[in-house]
């Protein structure tokens, strides 16, 4: 049963009522960061209050297995339990080196633990494991995708070349070009009968402005906008908007062997209404293009700026207009959301 783009539960078995703490298997993501597993796993551990366990086994019969491989794991035990234990999160790693040592040691760990989650890899051994965990465990089991930005959910059947499936990562990526959220707050009534307010939790200070009903939380990193006991005073920066969309432009009538041609020309223009220099290094475009402004750029007081889809060919059709680019994506002629977000990622303009 399909969770959502990342999760997928592969069994139809109750959670175990008795469990002492939810089990992380980790197979193929071996890292603490950016990893989908293991963020689900947290955050079922929290909803039902239990610890979570990570495993990690090693055997040494699997297919193409050898000292080099090993190495490479082993190699990265060590750091992964310094940093578990950090996150105050238990680690168990088992190697398993001959044909004496114990088997079915996730089966085992299973017995205990209210559901599993483990890594849906789509080849090598992963799916074989799942498949034997997903029929042998009492409780649920689910695999979670952390293969690469884009799911692979997103993807309905096989592609035979690369030319074929670098179009549709490109039309969807921006949605993904985001930090993982790694956990959410909630603020309940009494028992938990009625959610008052909920925020994912972020890597920079969020906080919100001052408004009835209150506005969306920004995030800042300005310790002047940050002011426990006292009234918000975070502002988003105003003076920079779109000013100019270029998404469809006319044929190109012309004499001679061809007289027409179809010009794709496309450009966004932000202006700046203020009164000084804004920094828009690490600004970007989101949802329908994709374009992060190099650090360091600054649109001056009434001034202008162009991001372009073709910087060669804009640059030609408007002599002494530079602009910047390429933005990825298209502007539809059907119609498209476009986003400005700051450095930090909150909406300036759309």
């Amino acid at each position: 049963m399909r969770i959502n783009e990342r999760v997928l539960l592969i069994n139809d078995r109750q959670i175990n009522p008795k469990a002492r703490y939810v089990l992380y298997w980790m197979q193929m993501y071996k890292r603490v960061d950016n990893n989908h597993a293991l963020i689900y796993a947290i955050r079922r551990a929290n909803e039902l209050k239990l610890p979570l366990v990570v495993y990690e086994g090693l055997k040494y019969y699997y297919p193409w297995a050898s000292d080099r491989l090993h190495t490479f794991i082993l190699q990265g035990v060590e750091e992964k339990q310094r940093e578990f234990e950090e996150l105050g999160i238990r680690y168990l790693f088992y190697l398993q080196k001959d044909k004496k040592a114990p088997k079915q040691t996730v089966a085992r760990l299973a017995k205990e633990a209210a559901l599993i989650v483990t890594d849906d890899f789509p080849c090598f051994i992963i799916p074989k494991h799942n498949h034997s965990i997903a029929e042998r465990a009492k409780i649920p089991v689910y695999v979670v995708d952390s293969n690469g930005v884009v799911p692979m959910s997103m993807f309905d059947k096989e592609e035979y070349g690369a030319y074929t499936i670098r179009p549709k990562i490109h039309k969807i990526l921006n949605r993904y070009f985001q930090p993982l959220a790694d956990e959410k707050v909630f603020l309940f009534t009494p028992g938990r009968a009625v959610v008052l307010d909920g925020v994912k939790v972020k890597a920079a200070h969020q906080a919100r402005r001052v408004a009835s009903p209150p506005g969306e939380f920004l995030e800042t990193l300005n310790a002047a906008e940050q002011t426990p006991g006292a009234m918000n005073n975070i502002a988003l920066p105003t003076a920079i908007v779109m000013n100019e969309i270029m998404f469809h432009h006319r044929p190109q009538y012309r004499s001679g062997a061809t007289p027409f041609a179809v010009n794709d020309e496309q450009w966004v223009e932000l202006i700046n209404r203020g009164g000084a220099a804004v920094d828009v290094g690490g600004w970007q475009f989101d949802d329908a293009i994709g374009f992060t402004f190099p650090t360091g750029t600054s649109i001056p007081a009434n001034g202008f700026l162009v991001v372009s889809k073709n910087v060669a060919a804009f640059n030609a059709a408007h002599p002494g207009v530079t602009a910047l680019g390429p933005f990825s994506g298209a502007l539809g002629n059907a119609g498209e959301r476009l986003v400005l977000k700051d450095a930090l990622g909150n909406i300036v303009d759309e």
